[in-house]
């Protein structure tokens, strides 16, 4: 839900189900989970996904530098989560289009863009490419109080809402 969203509590829920400080686990296979889960921050540096990056090279990358025992689906999709590459399909006359970071731009769901989306440039995924991506407030100067992830937001037309002092395992309830 945080690739579709960007919103700040799929985000910390996603990252906390972290195992051992290295993996994700999803239908019983540590290489697919951990590529699934870390699919959404192609453009984002969390700690968990550096202690993931020095599990897969320091730890379980085969000789080939293939990992799962060389199993290709598990490799590119680590490949593709990790470490993604702009490409453009040939066939014809042009029509390529720019990396949008490149250009000086960003990255992000279209929930997190407060300018114009500028579709002539390539973001991967869900994400657009955005002449200026929000700004989020703090939880002070929303008015919230931050909390843990595992509490509620209590009271009449009390909500989670994102902000930029969080951390993992916190959220913003604002009343």
């Amino acid at each position: 839900m945080y690739f579709l969203t960007g919103n700040t509590d799929f985000k910390n829920q996603l990252l906390s189900k972290q195992i051992n400080n290295k993996w994700w686990l999803s239908l019983n296979d540590k290489y697919y989970g951990t590529a699934l889960a870390l699919y959404p921050f192609k453009y984002e540096e969390p700690q968990q996904k550096t202690d993931s990056i020095n599990w897969l090279l320091d730890e379980v990358q085969n000789e080939d530098g293939c990992w799962d025992s060389g199993n290709i689906k598990s490799t590119g999709f680590i490949l593709a989560s990790l470490w993604p590459r702009e490409s453009s399909l040939g066939g014809g006359g042009g029509g390529t289009t720019a990396d949008c970071e490149t250009a000086g731009f960003s990255c992000s769901s279209i929930i997190n863009c407060d300018a114009d989306i500028l579709s002539s440039f390539s973001c991967s995924g869900a994400f657009v490419c955005c002449s200026q991506e929000k700004i989020l407030e703090t939880c002070f100067e929303q008015g919230g109080e931050i909390c843990n992830s595992n509490q509620k937001c209590v009271g009449i037309g009390s909500v989670n809402v994102g902000s930029s002092d969080l951390s993992l395992g916190q959220l913003c309830c604002v009343s």
